[in-house]
This record gives structure tokens, sequence and C-alpha cells, in this order.
């Protein structure tokens, strides 16, 4: 029998204690965040069926360290025995989040210097956000479905380059049919909100998860799952606004609008298959020394017939849908 249960932590820092930099831009010169223009979250789904579970965490941050995911392990209250390729960690990528979340020389030389309150703070409101979703868990259903939201990105390395349009989605009810979370994936860079920009912001995702709960109602969890996006961004001859948080709020309330009608068209039924997968991926010698990885995990989980593959890094599209075509080759639905 499927169990599920999700739960949000606000991870917003208080900037009236401490000066937090932002991350997402070398063109900010490490400026401290003046303000918050939108909450900032952390979002966990916890799924389990006998002894296997599944935990998709996101988020509003512009990337996670691995150091997390160690911690997150060890700190997982009993009785729920999580091993590592149980757990997906993941950033949605906003351009408009904390600095200070990792000490690699990469985001130190860009965005600033670590800093160890803020990660100790961030890592206790992840671990507390799996830990609630780990105590709300109660018998689901599940639904997955796709479609494509054409016409609003583009390549922004050549315009005639790959995009992927592909929505995902994921949705969980309980025996009551009462919706517990719905997991979006959709590619697309978070950077409608530029360097200018100096207040803290989950950039479109936030306000995409602000419109589809106003438009489903209830207390469901909303999360946001970034795809392949390292040429990715959103046109911007699309969007509607007078300025850029204008902008961002337009597109982000257009995605949930398109997701709203697919989440009554989506079924949900029982599971048949629920499993996971770790591997580690030898890179060849690096060029660059700040970016000097030696390996990557590669990360998937398996919901009855589709294949959720996690990639570290900045993936471009044209390999993110060369992923999915191989997956549908063997038999998977990919995401």
């Amino acid at each position: 029998m499927l169990e599920a249960g999700a739960a949000q932590v606000d991870i917003t820092p208080a900037l009236s204690e401490k000066v937090v930099r932002l991350a997402g831009y070398r063109a900010r010169n490490k400026a401290p965040a003046r303000g918050v223009l939108d909450r900032l979250h952390v979002r966990a789904l916890f799924l389990r069926q006998g002894s296997d579970n599944l935990i998709i965490v996101s988020c509003d941050q512009l990337w996670i360290s691995h150091r997390i995911k160690e911690l997150v392990l060890e700190a997982i209250s009993p009785p729920y025995q999580v091993v590592s390729r149980e757990l997906l960690i993941c950033a949605t990528h906003t351009h408009s989040g904390p600095a200070g979340l990792t000490d690699h020389p990469l985001a130190v030389e860009l965005f600033g210097p670590y800093d160890t309150e803020l990660w100790e703070i961030t890592c206790h409101n992840l671990i507390a956000a799996i830990n609630l979703a780990a105590r709300s868990l109660r018998p689901a259903s599940l639904a997955i479905t796709a479609a494509p939201w054409e016409g609003y990105t583009i390549n922004r390395r050549h315009p005639a380059k790959p995009i992927d349009p592909q929505i995902t989605l994921l949705k969980i009810e309980d025996n009551q049919s009462h919706l517990i979370a719905l997991v979006t994936n959709f590619t697309a860079h978070p950077t409608i909100l530029g360097p200018d920009n100096l207040l803290l912001s989950a950039d479109f995702p936030g306000y995409f998860t602000q419109e589809l709960q106003r438009l489903i109602g209830g207390d469901p969890v909303i999360i946001f799952c970034n795809g392949t996006q390292g040429d990715q961004a959103v046109r911007q001859d699309v969007l509607i606004g007078e300025d850029a948080y204008a902008r961002c709020s337009y597109f982000g309330k257009a995605l949930a609008q398109r997701v709203y009608s697919m989440t009554y068209e989506a079924q949900t039924g029982p599971l048949n298959k629920l499993s996971s997968f770790l591997l580690e991926q030898h890179l060849p010698p690096a060029t660059n020394k700040l970016m000097s990885f030696t390996h990557a995990p590669l990360q998937g989980f398996i919901i009855d017939n589709a294949l959720f593959l996690a990639v570290p890094g900045e993936v471009i599209a044209a390999l993110g849908l060369q992923i999915k075509q191989e997956a549908q080759r063997q038999g998977y639905w990919p995401v």
C-alpha cells in the first residue's frame, strides 16, 4: 500500500538579523539583499510502499551542496530507514536566492563568502520539512501526466537549438480524494528577475506555487522541480508587464493555469512499482579548475512506468532530450 506525506517550511533568511548576499549573477558584485519580494521555501514529498521510500525535496535556492544530503540522511526521524538513493534534493535554481550556502570556490568567487550560520539554519529547516512530511504519511494514490507548453521558452545559446516544452505532473491524493501534493517538472531558467533585482525571490517558481495553491485551494504542497535548463530561458517577448516583477508574476501565473488544467485531467490510482537507484558517473579531466568535479551522481526514481532521472549541474536541453528518448526506448515514461 502506498503512503504519502508532504510539508513545506519557510527558509527566508531574516534580513533584520544578518547581511545576506544574493546568488545568481556576477554582475551584482556580491551585493546584499535589500528586502524580500516573496518568501522562500523548502518543500518535501515522502512516498513509502512497504520498505521502499522515495523523498523529493525542492528548495528555493540557486543550487544544492552535496554535503546537505549526508546531514539529512543522518537526521531523518526514526523509524524510517532512508538510504542515499531514496533521497533527492534539488534547487528550483532561482537567481534571486541567498548566497553563502556553500564554500565551493566558484560560489565564493562569484557571490561571496560561506555563511556557516545561514547554512545551519537552512539545513535545520530542510530536515524539518522531511520529518514533517514523514509524520503526515497516510494511504494515498497517484497519477502522472504530461503535456507540452509551447511558445514560452527559448534556447538561450541559439534560437535554432532544442527546447524542452514538456510539463510533467505528479499528483498525489489521500483515500478521501484530498490532494496531498502536486509535483511539477518544467524546464526554464528562473532569470526573469535580472541582476538589478536586489530582493530575495523564488522568481517565477514562487509565483507559480502561490498561484496554483490559490487556484486549487486547501493545503496541498506545491513542488516545482526544474529540468535540464542549462540553455533554456523564458521568452521575454511573450511576457506581459511594465517591469520585471510584473512579467515574472505573469509567467508564473500562466504556468500555474496550465498545470491547473492538467490537474483535473489526471485520475489517481493504485501504485504498482516504487524503486530507486543511484549511479556514480566518472567524468573526463576538468578544463575549468573552479568546477573540477571528478564524478557525478545520477539518481533515478521509478514510479510505475515513469522514470524520474536527476542529474547534477546545468545540463543542456539537448542532452536532457536524449536521456528522455533513451528512457522511452527502454519502455519508461521519462521525466
